[in-house]
């Protein structure tokens, strides 16, 4: 990232009669980068949570981290084939 450069991760997780989705912000400024968070569930009573923004502290093993579920993915979510 480079500074100004704004990232959004939107996240919908809904199923059947639930409804949830959660958008982060990335946003990079004077070198620091900053999350922001919303999440929102709509069932049978609705929620909404908004974390302001953040400095956020990326850790190389940091099991939350962004950057290592991403690496994971990359990793993990490819098509299976057989050749056999």
């Amino acid at each position: 990232m480079e500074n100004g450069d704004t990232v959004e991760v939107n996240i919908d997780y809904s199923a059947c009669m639930y409804a949830a989705h959660e958008v982060f912000t990335f946003i990079k400024q004077n070198d620091t980068v900053f999350l922001k968070a919303h999440s929102e569930i709509n069932s049978f009573e609705n929620r909404k949570q908004d974390i302001q923004k953040r400095v956020y502290n990326f850790q190389i093993l940091g099991q939350l981290s962004f950057e290592n579920y991403f690496k994971y993915l990359k990793k993990e979510d490819k098509p299976k084939t057989d050749i056999h």
